[in-house]
């Protein structure tokens, strides 16, 4: 009953200063509302990361080769790659790939990629309309594009319509023969494949025969280890050409470069988001300062009429925590409004972990009691008979 009464009267407190509590919980649910977002937008980041891994398969190696002196290759000087698997036998697949940044129509910047068809093979692409790049293509201008090119080149979005357009890159016209739905991204090339455009490795060795092809995709068998396979080919290249500078990359290397990425940023967010709370924290104590200065004649009534010294300093604790706590409530809000926010503008799988709101709601009563006790102890060891003659 007693706790209930301090509740009550602490309610009629904060509701008497409707303005300053505003400004109280705008502090402290901001603060809340951080804690959670950031938290929820980091899991969720990561879970799309490990997403478009698992999508692509763990088993994927990404083969880079240069030249020691040029730091480059020619398509003739890695024509051994095409062949990787069936010159090693733990590559069950391989693909090999140049990337190029290139200008579309209307100045739109984009990324032409020349690949053979297995590489579609290998990133589990798919169509929405038309069909895959083939060997028998040859060196036609044909290309595929990603889900958002034709988006970015203000073409129909229909897909089955941009079949047979031709599209302008650079000085060159390319006759749209299939559009991919929309696929994860390549991270271990940073091929966007979704805003990028696909053609034959024939073309791209028809219109510059000295064109740079340094890269290749490689699917390593189920029963053979990734780690193992890597190591096999930095021997196989050094026997063929000690100048060649081989560099690979495994889903197993940016998982775990993720994670450690994941722990920084977590680190940050936490800093972040303790000034936020800080913050509102210090918002909260001065205002239940201020308050404690305002009811200095209700405080020496109280006193005078047998109140105790733990009876003053408990009504004004526990009126800032339930400060606080509707702080929490409100930043739990914020912080569940924020981060759906993010997920809907980035297409992301809406998650929100539990422990965060569990968090964030001890948070803000652990808040209310540290940054309340001060005002609330000034309250209670102010002298009764000054109190009452305080104006």
């Amino acid at each position: 009953m007693i706790l209930k009464a301090y509740v009550r009267e602490a309610w009629r407190s904060l509701i008497a200063t409707k303005q300053r509590t505003l400004l109280a919980l705008i502090g402290i649910s901001i603060g809340i509302g951080a804690v959670i977002s950031m938290v929820a937008i980091g899991q969720m980041v990561s879970n799309e990361a490990l997403r478009q891994f698992r999508s692509l398969g763990s088993n994927l190696i990404t083969l880079s080769l240069y030249d020691i002196s040029t730091q480059q290759l020619t398509f003739r000087s890695t024509r051994h790659t095409a062949e990787l698997d069936q010159r090693l036998n733990c590559v069950e697949l391989s693909a090999p790939l140049s990337t190029q940044g290139v200008t579309l129509d209307k100045g739109v910047n984009g990324t032409l990629a020349s690949v053979s068809s297995e590489f579609f093979t290998l990133t589990k692409a798919k169509l929405a309309a038309g069909r895959q790049l083939s060997h028998f293509d040859g060196a036609k201008p044909y290309v595929v594009i990603g889900a958002h090119v034709a988006e970015l080149l203000g073409l129909s979005t229909a897909t089955k319509a941009l079949i047979g357009q031709r599209i302008k890159v650079e000085q060159h016209h390319f006759t749209v023969i299939g559009v991919l739905t929309e696929s994860p991204d390549i991270n271990t090339l940073n091929l966007a494949t979704n805003t990028s455009i696909f053609t034959t490795q024939d073309y791209i060795k028809k219109r510059d025969n000295q064109a740079s092809f340094n890269h290749a995709l490689l699917k390593v068998g189920e029963k053979f280890d990734t780690e193992v396979c890597e190591r096999q080919m930095h021997q196989h290249f050094y026997i063929l050409n000690d100048r060649i500078l081989v560099n690979t990359v495994t889903a197993k290397q940016l998982l775990e470069q993720m994670r450690e990425q994941t722990e920084l940023l977590d680190i940050m967010l936490a800093m972040i988001a303790g000034i936020s709370l800080l913050l509102g924290g210090v918002g909260i104590m001065n205002i239940m300062l201020m308050s404690v200065t305002e009811r200095k004649q209700e405080i020496g009534i109280r006193r005078a009429m047998g109140a105790k010294k733990r009876d003053i300093r408990s009504q004004f604790l526990i009126e800032s925590i339930c400060l606080c706590a509707i702080g929490g409530v409100m930043g739990v809000l914020i912080g569940i409004g924020a981060s759906y926010a993010a997920a809907s503008l980035y297409h992301w799988v809406y998650l929100i972990p539990i422990y965060p709101i569990a968090m964030g709601s001890c948070v803000s009563i652990l808040t209310g009691i540290f940054f309340g006790f001060i005002p609330a102890n000034h309250a209670a060891k102010l002298d009764p008979i000054d109190a009452l003659q305080c104006d």
